[in-house]
Parts: C-alpha cells; structure tokens; sequence
C-alpha cells in the first residue's frame, strides 16, 4: 500500500485568514533563517496552469518532526473552482540565497456552505 498524501484544504473564494497546514517530517523554520514561498497550479492535457506562483507565506515554524506553514491567501479570485491540486513549498536560505530541497503536497479547493 502506498503511502498515504497530505491535503491542505481550502474553501472556494476563501482570503483574507491564514491557512495552516503541516508539511509531515520536515524540518524547516523561517527563524532558522529561511524564507518560504507556495506555489499551487493543476495539470490539465498536458498544460500547467499556476493559480498561485511563488507566493511569499507568513511564517514556518518546524516543532518536532514536522513544519507548520502559514499562508494568506490576499485575493478572493485565486480559489474560485473547486477541486484537487499540487502544491510545492519551497525554502530558500537568507544567508547564501540557497534553495534547499521543496516539498511537494496535494492542495484540495472544498465547496464553500454558499455554494
């Protein structure tokens, strides 16, 4: 049996709130130094297509085997369909400006109450 992925999930036409989610046994931190950035996009006959491109996020905290990531979705038009996609998390170092290894994860767009 394959292992099983983590989701974030989001409401359709959710902003303006953090979002946090776990990235599982990973150890990352911005007070270590490091800035993070989420990219979101789905692949469709071949085609990506980014609805979010390397957008900064608010904090990552690593407490004990894992890293909480937040992220502040600004605008109400980046989330309008609902449905499954790829995330990547990617940490860069302040000091030298080295990327360090991304983390990839699946990102779910969930009906809101008023749809």
């Amino acid at each position: 049996m394959g292992e099983r992925r983590n989701i974030a999930e989001i409401k359709v036409k959710d902003f303006g709130m953090e979002k946090r989610f776990r990235l599982k046994d990973y150890n990352r931190s911005t007070l270590a130094g490091y800035t993070v950035t989420i990219t979101i996009w789905h692949l469709v006959d071949d085609v990506i297509t980014k609805i979010v491109d390397n957008v900064a996020c608010t904090s990552a905290t690593y407490v004990g085997t894992d890293t909480f990531v937040i992220y502040k979705p600004l605008d109400a038009t980046v989330f309008t369909a609902f449905g499954d996609y790829d995330a990547e998390i990617r940490f860069v170092k302040l000091v030298d400006d080295y990327d360090e290894d991304c983390k990839t994860f699946a990102w779910r767009v969930i009906p809101s109450s008023k749809d």
